[in-house]
């Protein structure tokens, strides 16, 4: 486990999340399914994990449309502890570096999570940073062997798409990935998703509902 910022990712905690789980009954008749590259679960329809054959990782991918311009959603992910309201109560992120935070290229940002009760510190660094079109953060410290998360914020008439594209890869592989990280990466993603949704309503849904309050 990592207790502080160390350097490197964590292997024990996948290491200790395995032991746990290859006990599992439906363990030997489920692995030789998941040869399917793309791994999604009903009702995420709109996040997926694949897996890149040639450069041996998973490409996590999500999007939403929001009627909203690109500019007011980079602001909003300008403030980097507007995370933690996009972020699953039961991850317990918490951002450990003090405000204000200049988020720019080069920018460091620590922070907390719990996964499956387990206390995990992350470094992230903004490697990019393309004001109103996208950015990208990079795992410095953590969990993963390599954790790169792209967020494109693209104008169309009726608003923005918001896409998130997370290249990264597992201590353990393809079967770590599939006992303990691809499910609950998409339940966060989706999560992210409509949690945006309900942020940023459809503008019509917002006039509709001051009529109504006139």
């Amino acid at each position: 486990m990592l207790n502080g910022f160390g350097a490197g990712p964590d292997h024990s905690f996948f290491c200790s999340q395995f032991r746990s789980s290859v006990n599992n009954p439906a363990f030997d008749a489920d692995i030789r399914t998941e040869s399917k590259r793309s791994l999604c679960v009903k009702g995420a329809e709109m996040v997926t994990i694949d897996w890149d054959p040639q450069e041996k990782l998973f490409v996590l991918r999500s999007s939403v449309v929001l009627e909203h311009p690109p500019d007011a959603l980079f602001e909003f992910f300008s403030d980097a502890f507007q995370l933690e309201q996009i972020t699953p109560p039961w991850l317990n992120f918490k951002i450990q570096t003090p405000a204000p935070i200049d988020i720019r290229e080069g920018c460091l940002i620590d922070y907390s999570i719990r996964v499956r009760g387990i206390p995990i510190r992350w470094r992230t660094e903004i490697s990019e940073w393309n004001p109103s079109f996208s950015f990208v953060d990079r795992q410095l410290r953590g969990p993963y062997l390599l954790w790169e998360h792209l967020h494109t914020f693209e104008q169309l008439p009726e608003g923005t798409l918001a896409r998130d594209e997370v290249r990264y890869r597992v201590p353990g592989g393809r079967l770590i990935n599939w006992l303990l990280v691809k499910d609950d990466l998409i339940r966060i993603f989706e999560f992210r998703r409509n949690r945006m949704l309900a942020m940023f309503p459809p503008r019509s849904a917002s006039r509709q509902k001051n009529q109504v309050a006139i």
